[in-house]
């Protein structure tokens, strides 16, 4: 559970089995936010263009971004419901599916992760901390496939 104001989780170096550079991953989880502010959710790289990745909600619309670079799901996020998100980076493109759905797709340029922190419940170079809780965090080093997103989503209902 996240607080909205100091509450967050990071590795003190960088954790290096999770997938850089332009090879392809699949971040997916599970929020129940109280609040709605604009916040990154989870990531992990660098604050320069094309180096982080990670998930953020914002009042009106969820995001996918390799920091700078962002594809937006035109979906307003809930409070105190359960919903499941996953973002795909294939090197070049994002996919955003929220509940097993596919709701955002878009060209990522610069795709190009650099290993640093992982911060869970902000950025890990911003202070945009989330309020409400988060569960089951999965970063694959893979594009999980249509079919796997809604699979993943189905079994966690």
């Amino acid at each position: 559970a996240f607080n909205g104001a100091s509450f967050f989780t990071a590795s003190d170096s960088a954790p290096s089995a999770l997938p850089s550079g332009s090879n392809p991953r699949t971040m997916c989880l599970w929020y129940n936010l109280t609040a709605v502010t604009g916040n990154t959710v989870i990531q992990y790289g660098a604050g320069a263009a094309g180096n982080a990745f990670g998930p953020g909600v914002y009042p009106a619309f969820h995001e996918a971004y390799t920091y700078s670079y962002s594809v937006y799901a035109n979906v307003v996020p809930t409070t105190n419901v359960w919903r499941h998100v996953c973002i795909v980076g294939t090197g070049t493109d994002l996919l955003v599916y929220i509940n097993g759905a596919l709701v955002a797709q878009g060209f990522s340029p610069s795709t190009n992760t650099v290993l640093s922190s992982l911060a869970v419940g902000k950025s890990n170079f911003q202070a945009d901390f989330i309020t409400g809780s988060l569960d089951e965090v999965r970063i694959y080093n893979r594009t999980r496939r249509a079919i796997d997103v809604a699979a993943v989503y189905t079994a966690g209902q």
